[in-house]
């Protein structure tokens, strides 16, 4: 042939696939019909993208599918990429269109509502959880999690998110059972019952007392520091200030300096000091904590 993108019929070659295209496979049929209306090589890029839907599209393959060389089809990648009309994930090398992008921040606004509703009494959701309960590209989600920051439709803090403006509101029950567990562990100070004794203290229906204590936590009244032990955030913060004044004094701290230090057992100690390290308030060096540097 003259052309590789001219026919002995005198058409154009608007896709190539190993597999015989017949009359009976509509949806194929649709996405060719899409093709052979795009107007120039940079719609007919813009459509294949499209087409790739949240998989993308890498710039070998845009090249592949037009049959034109890589130095053709770059220039025009990236002027679709300044007009907003296809967004580059950077980190994979792929194109993805920005109806795909818009279609992506819908379905996680979605999901997030969907968070909301099946657990009222969480002020937010995990983002990474979220993100893995999608199922799509990392980098892609990211993209769509910025614009909906951007647009103010989502609000996060760290790495949890909710929809902007939701608020838990606690009815008069689960209110009366977070004041109890609060004073329970605001009373019991650094040496707090295990979560276990509180349940058993506590009375109200064993799911909604779980959920609350998931509230607590989230409001920052109540620091996690296993499954099963919790302090109050008032004891933690006094924890923090009692450590650092005594590593600024010392130099560094050992779990047997901690135990004299709070007067406590190693029960509590080493969850205590492994909680500070995760916050990033001290760092572990060999069998000391020092403090880390602002």
């Amino acid at each position: 042939l003259a052309s590789p993108m001219l026919t002995l019929g005198g058409g154009a070659v608007i896709g190539l696939s190993g597999r015989k295209i017949t009359a009976r496979k509509g949806p194929i049929i649709s996405v060719l019909r899409k093709r052979a209306a795009a107007e120039g090589l940079t719609q007919t890029i813009e459509t294949l993208i499209a087409e790739a839907y949240t998989n993308g599209l890498s710039a070998d393959a845009v090249a592949r599918l037009t049959a034109k060389k890589l130095s053709e089809v770059k220039p025009l990648l990236e002027r679709l990429t300044q007009q907003g009309r296809v967004i580059l994930l950077e980190d994979e090398g792929i194109y993805v269109h920005k109806d795909a992008l818009a279609s992506v921040k819908e379905r996680l606004l979605k999901a997030l509502k969907a968070f909301h509703k099946k657990f009222p009494l969480r002020r937010w959701c995990d983002q990474k959880a979220l993100f893995a309960h999608m199922g799509l590209n990392e980098e892609l989600l990211e993209a769509a999690f910025e614009e909906l920051l951007k647009e103010g439709k989502i609000e996060s803090e760290g790495r949890n998110v909710a929809v902007a403006g939701w608020r838990v509101e606690l009815s008069a029950e689960s209110a009366r059972i977070a004041a109890e567990i609060s004073r329970i562990y605001k009373d019991a100070r650094l040496k707090a019952p295990n979560k276990s004794e509180v349940l058993d203290r506590v009375s109200g229906q064993l799911s909604r007392i779980e959920a609350i204590y998931e509230y607590l936590v989230d409001e920052g009244e109540l620091v996690r520091l296993t499954e099963n032990l919790y302090v109050h955030r008032e004891a933690f913060e006094e924890a923090v200030e009692k450590l650092r004044a005594y590593i600024r004094k010392e130099g560094k701290i050992d779990a047997q300096g901690a135990k004299a230090l709070f007067g406590l057992s190693r029960k509590y100690v080493i969850p205590l000091l492994e909680e500070m390290d995760r916050r990033g308030i001290t760092r572990r060096v060999g069998n000391h904590r020092v403090l880390v540097e602002r």
